[in-house]
């Protein structure tokens, strides 16, 4: 099976992290990190300031990896490895692009009743323990 490597921002603000929904699968209600698909020649930093900077409109810098979420992909058939990175936002205002339907930012409360990313509510929650 393919690995597919894939990059997500940890965005914080306020004790609050920010998440997303995209239009590419309308029926996925999940709320996800934004981020996007690593290029071959792309390092993960590169490829992560990259996807948020056209995803969002910030520009951010990766300051270091929290952790891999493993998923499979039925629809690609491969294997999505999500590098989840603790990011430093450096400027810029949210505008969102085409492909993302709907922003929030979330408490660790408000994350309990909504869908998110498989795996990502552990991790977060290893985060807070550290």
């Amino acid at each position: 099976m393919k690995i597919r490597k894939i990059v997500a921002a940890l965005i914080f603000e306020h004790g609050e992290l920010l998440m997303l929904r995209r239009r590419l699968n309308p029926r996925d209600s999940n709320w996800s990190l934004p981020g996007g698909v690593v290029e071959s020649d792309e390092n993960l930093e590169e490829a992560l300031e990259k996807r948020i900077k056209e995803e969002l409109g910030l520009d951010v810098e990766a300051l270091f990896n929290v952790g891999i979420l493993r998923l499979k992909n039925r629809k690609r058939n491969s294997i999505d490895e999500i590098n989840l990175f603790f990011t430093k936002s450096n400027s810029g205002q949210i505008i969102k692009n085409e492909k993302v339907l709907e922003i929030s930012w979330f408490n660790k409360k408000e994350m309990n009743y909504h869908e998110i990313i498989p795996g990502l509510k552990e991790i977060l929650e290893k985060l807070r323990r550290k």
